[in-house]
């Protein structure tokens, strides 16, 4: 069982398992996973299995923030009843407002999608960095 708040999971790939980022089982006890605050970024999961995946245990996204996964669905799973509250996912078409996501950098710009008084979301405060240039870069 797991609480994880205000964290970042970029690019997982759950290969041959379940769960682009977060896998909850029943093996060998059920489990319960609390996920509040978090940005799932370009995971990688199964067509069946979601982002968050759940197999007969318990999980709870509030104030999560989905963008570019490749899973069913942000949470999915069987033998369990999942709460969601306030989540937002990001089509992958529109710009999600990270500072410089090629380079990994997944700080929130001010106007982004997923910046909210309400929900908070993602392990930094809103703003970009002013890039610096070396002169060997010129």
């Amino acid at each position: 069982s797991a609480s994880i708040r205000n964290s970042a999971f970029l690019k997982n790939d759950a290969q041959e398992g379940l769960g682009g980022a977060v896998m909850a089982d029943s093996d060998p006890t059920p489990a319960t996973v609390f996920s509040e605050g978090n940005l799932y970024i370009e995971n990688l999961g199964r067509v069946t299995s979601g982002t968050l995946h759940f197999h007969q245990s318990f999980v709870s996204s509030r104030c999560d923030g989905f963008y570019a996964n490749r899973a069913a669905a942000p949470v999915d799973g069987d033998g369990g009843d999942p709460e969601m509250e306030d989540m937002l996912v990001v089509p992958e078409a529109e710009d999600p407002g990270f500072c410089n996501l090629p380079a990994e950098d997944v700080h929130l710009e001010e106007d982004s999608p997923f910046v909210s008084k309400m929900c908070p979301r993602g392990p930094y405060p809103p703003g970009c960095k002013p890039r610096r240039f070396s002169r060997s870069s010129f």
